[in-house]
């Protein structure tokens, strides 16, 4: 049904669409203007946020994967020692 009859209209499919929610909390490895590595792992970030952290300092950062399978930080904030 198209727009025009009353219907809901075609989605395309993205590949920038949501497919999982995480966290995750470890060392900063390598910061980068663009994304972070903590571990394995590559979390770009969005357009305007940066990463301030000094490498090494323990992050929390909360995440979404694309379908692409691509991750994107959400938040990030440093783990307090202790905790």
């Amino acid at each position: 049904m198209g727009a025009a009859s009353g219907g809901q209209p075609a989605r395309e499919k993205s590949s920038s669409r949501p497919i999982a929610f995480g966290v995750l909390s470890a060392p900063l490895k390598e910061s980068h203007p663009d994304r972070i590595i903590m571990g394995d792992r590559v979390l770009f970030l969005r357009n305007g946020t940066t990463c301030t952290y000094a490498v090494g300092t323990t992050l929390e950062v909360t995440f979404t994967e694309q379908q692409d399978g691509r991750s994107f930080a959400d938040q990030i904030t440093p783990v307090k020692p202790g905790n």
